[in-house]
């Protein structure tokens, strides 16, 4: 079984919560064609990326290949973006219409690689788009902004979101109350993928004095950590999973162990299930020995091919 938020993220319009008149504009400038370079500005899981993957498929892309995807930090010199904005200069071969470009996380970007990528955005080929992404809008040069179609996009409101989370709690017939739904809502600050991510931790929470001891418990970054930790135990597969590592690139590999032993460890003393006891046994002897910050997300990645592969 996948995580709660690969399987709701959105896949089409009407799938997109709050953000309702940026949705009907993007529809009309889709139809006429008018932009190939998009900016979108606005909090961590707000549906920045998400947006410009739905606009890129609306554009045709729909094969592999059609769709990159870059981190800002991938792309930070002029040679990095100079190399990938000749990359695009041939039309697609086959059946592929459109090359899309998402670069998440603009600002990240240096002045120098900025100034390399004014000109793509100029003046882009016909088979070419632009998706940037930024949490900090202010960082992006204003010769950037101006070639681009803008929109900055709000958080989502309480109401919205509890809507969002009580139909997907029906839905996967989690035994949750309205007190703890709202929990949920209110620490996701106007996030859909946040308050995902809170659902995941108190899917089975009744009182809320115990979910709110689970999510100052998985606080922050752990709480992807322990949707690894629920895909692990639930024997999910590595196209389930991966979603998962690559949202965790950023944090401490040891950190990360830290918590999986952790929940494996309650895991283990709690469970009325040898299958399931066997099974935390095992992901935990193979998160056991410390992992070097400096290695990064490897030694995670390697922990999780172990118990899949091996």
């Amino acid at each position: 079984m996948d995580s709660l938020i690969t399987r709701y993220r959105p896949t089409k319009w009407a799938d997109v919560i709050g953000q309702n008149e940026i949705v009907k504009s993007l529809k009309e400038i889709l139809e006429g064609n008018t932009s190939h370079a998009f900016l979108f500005v606005g909090n961590s899981g707000v549906g920045k990326t998400t947006i410009a993957r739905l606009i890129a498929q609306e554009l045709g892309a729909v094969h592999p290949g059609d769709i990159t995807e870059y981190d800002a930090g991938q792309l930070t010199g002029i040679d990095d973006i100079r190399q990938l904005v000749a990359g695009l200069k041939y039309k697609p071969i086959g059946k592929s219409q459109v090359k899309c470009v998402i670069i998440n996380e603009g600002h990240r970007l240096t002045v120098a690689a900025q100034d390399a990528l004014l000109t793509a955005l100029e003046e882009p080929a016909s088979h070419t788009y632009f998706f940037l992404t930024t949490t900090e809008g202010n960082r992006i040069r204003p010769a950037i902004r101006t070639r681009c179609t803008s929109y900055e996009l709000k958080p989502v409101s309480n109401n919205t979101l509890f809507d969002f989370l009580a139909k997907i709690a029906d839905a996967e017939h989690f035994q949750i109350s309205d007190e703890v739904l709202d929990l949920c809502v209110k620490e996701a600050n106007g996030s859909p993928r946040q308050a995902l991510a809170n659902l995941t931790v108190c899917s089975n929470t009744v009182e809320r004095a115990e979910a709110v001891t689970l999510l100052r418990t998985a606080d922050g970054e752990d709480r992807e950590t322990i949707e690894l930790c629920r895909m692990l135990l639930r024997g999910g597969d590595w196209n389930q999973i991966a979603p998962i590592l690559k949202g965790m690139n950023e944090q401490n590999p040891e950190s990360i162990r830290q918590t999986v032993r952790a929940y494996m460890t309650k895991v283990i003393l709690e469970s009325t299930k040898e299958p399931e006891r066997v099974h935390a046994l095992n992901i935990l002897e193979v998160f056991s020995q410390p992992f070097n910050y400096y290695d990064g997300l490897s030694p995670v990645v390697l922990a999780v091919g172990k118990l899949l592969y091996s």
